[in-house]
């Protein structure tokens, strides 16, 4: 099938642990199912790349300069989840919530030659884009609704995927005013939402009615 893009307002001020970055005045985001990482302006990735590099020098002492890069790979152990950033961005308008991408949503764990690797799931883009890919839809479920052209995010239930789904508490998230205001047991209370459920992927859904 093909891929679902939306666009989001967000706020020019994203944070880095708890580092505020400026981005572009009147920032809107792609929500893009057909894109696999966050994509950040080379402004947000260059000061990604200094602020871990520094974290990693103070707290495990790995003190190199300049060798940190989006969108490759490390060892686990020069690189490891515990010592790494959130990245915040900030929805506005009538969406008003925090996306929060912790470094187990952004890193990717893969097997090369036996050896356990890190890799950064965030890709530089100089068009000062922001575009919500599959690592922010890895933590949030994604709701679409082409009628209306407008989307909405939820956190994913920590049980999805399990047979006994976890529940969800989130705001109004809907650019358009349909809220998801809390989600028990997989069942949605708001009329617009039929219910939530797991696809075969694991990932969180929203049956519209």
């Amino acid at each position: 099938s093909g891929s679902e893009l939306y666009l989001v307002d967000v706020s020019s001020t994203m944070y880095i642990g708890d580092v505020p970055v400026q981005m572009n005045p009147d920032m809107i985001a792609l929500v893009d199912s057909g894109t696999t990482e966050l994509n950040v302006p080379a402004s947000v990735a260059h000061e990604f790349e200094r602020i871990v590099e520094e974290q990693l020098c103070e707290e495990i002492g790995y003190c190199l300069q300049d060798w940190i890069r989006v969108n490759e790979c490390y060892s686990e152990d020069l690189l490891p989840l515990a010592h790494l950033p959130t990245l915040t961005f900030e929805l506005l308008g009538d969406q008003n919530m925090l996306i929060e991408v912790e470094p187990e949503f952004y890193i990717g764990k893969f097997r090369v030659n036996g050896d356990m690797k890190h890799c950064i799931g965030i890709q530089s883009t100089f068009e000062n884009d922001v575009i919500f890919g599959d690592v922010v839809m890895r933590k949030y479920a994604t709701v679409y609704d082409r009628a209306e052209n407008r989307v909405g995010f939820a956190a994913a239930a920590a049980g999805c995927g399990s047979s006994t789904p976890g529940a969800v508490s989130c705001s109004c998230t809907m650019a358009a005013g349909m809220c998801l205001t809390e989600v028990v047991d997989g069942i949605c209370e708001e009329t617009e939402c039929v219910k939530m459920y797991c696809d075969i992927f694991g990932d969180l859904n929203c049956e519209l009615r």
